[in-house]
């Protein structure tokens, strides 16, 4: 599986990911990858306190200027997923029982 993408977005949603994981006081992050019949998947798992319960929808935390944290822009997740659309792949998330999971897809 060969994709081409510019660097600096990569480490730019991977740092927001980082970033996202010790605000939610997060001890461990995994990086998993896999791949099925048609797609390679990267799931990004933590243990952190996951999401807050006033958030009914999870997909809001996708959009432009969603932000939970005091002061924050509301644009890590939102680019994360522009990133990865260009790229033809698909982000979601996750909220899990002792942590929170996020979950890219791309095509082979």
């Amino acid at each position: 599986f060969i994709k081409e993408f510019i660097p600096f977005e990569i480490t730019y949603i991977i740092d927001n990911f980082i970033s996202n994981s010790k605000k939610a006081q997060a001890t461990e992050i995994q990086f998993l990858f896999s791949e099925e019949k048609s797609q390679v998947i990267i799931e990004i798992i933590d243990d952190g306190k996951g999401l807050s319960p006033k958030i009914k929808n999870i997909d809001e935390i996708f959009e432009r200027n969603f932000s939970t944290t005091r002061g924050g822009a509301g644009l890590g997740l939102y680019d994360a997923r522009k990133i990865i659309g260009k790229l033809r792949g698909k982000i979601n998330a996750e909220n899990l029982d002792g942590g929170f999971k996020i979950k890219i897809t791309f095509p082979k």
